[in-house]
């Protein structure tokens, strides 16, 4: 039998090309939903949908601490507060329940468990920015400024509508895509769906038809996930007959490399929490 040697040095580059790739991804820090998408890659844009109250801050919080293991994280807040995301973080680490941050009732024990996060190398990789004045400037800088500086491999965003007028969306989107592929990093986008929603007959998981009126959104995101919580619509019981208290569900609605579907987490309601079902 005679051996291809361009077949076999074919297939030899392009095993080396998919070991690089893979060396690319980053898990998302929650088994259920890596077994489904892999991780998120370098040069992705990920769009992560959902209604108020569905927990998107939450996931994003936690997605950024399992990033900061990895490498620095550049989290964009420009509606809520620096003190906000700081101590959901901290309490995300630590696990002392939000409460005790909301209503300043720290123990001696708690302040001392959080001074130790001082040393904690991811919890210093994770670089806020909570101001809305020049919003859109700030994210160009990081080209030249933060992700040289700490080394940036990720960057989340909570989120568009408070980024951006409805009318530069595009452009936008299309410099958050650009800034992903031209610097070899994660972006992470937040976005509000459609209220329709809220009062949609039947099953009201997200679809892609849900999303804001704009087509660069859907055609430019590498993969969109919707966060989605039943008993906030008072749905008690699952379709395989659980209880939904707690029950968060991530639908993997587009996935440019991959499979689309559900993964299912549990959501802690003292913690910053969500973690795998």
């Amino acid at each position: 039998m005679r051996i291809n040697i361009e077949r076999v040095s074919w297939c030899i580059n392009n095993s080396s090309q998919r070991v690089n790739r893979n060396q690319n991804v980053s898990s998302t820090g929650f088994k259920n939903l890596d077994n489904l998408i892999g991780g998120f890659a370098q040069g992705e844009l990920v769009l992560i949908g959902g209604r108020p109250a569905m927990g998107v801050t939450q996931f994003l919080i936690n997605l950024a601490i399992t990033f900061s293991e990895e490498a620095a994280v550049f989290y964009f807040t420009p509606y809520r507060s620096h003190a906000s995301i700081i101590d959901r973080i901290t309490s995300s680490l630590t696990k002392i329940p939000m409460d005790k941050f909301v209503r300043n009732n720290l123990t001696v024990n708690d302040t001392i468990t959080i001074a130790a996060l001082g040393s904690n190398k991811a919890f210093n990789r994770i670089h806020i920015h909570d101001s809305c004045i020049n919003s859109m400037e700030a994210l160009k800088d990081l080209r030249e400024k933060v992700i040289e500086q700490h080394k940036l491999k990720f960057i989340v965003v909570d989120n568009l509508q408070e980024l951006c007028h409805s009318k530069i969306v595009s452009k936008f989107i299309k410099e958050l895509k650009e800034l992903s592929v031209d610097c070899g990093l994660t972006v992470i986008l937040a976005t509000e769906i459609n209220k329709a929603v809220d009062t949609r007959n039947g099953d009201r998981r997200p679809q892609l038809r849900d999303l804001p009126k704009n087509k660069m959104i859907e055609e430019l995101s590498d993969k969109i996930i919707f966060v989605y919580r039943p008993e906030v619509y008072r749905r008690a019981i699952a379709e395989e007959g659980d209880s939904t208290t707690g029950l968060v569900e991530l639908i993997v609605a587009k996935n440019k490399n991959g499979k689309v579907g559900r993964a299912q987490l549990k959501r802690d309601s003292s913690l910053t929490n969500v973690v795998d079902l």
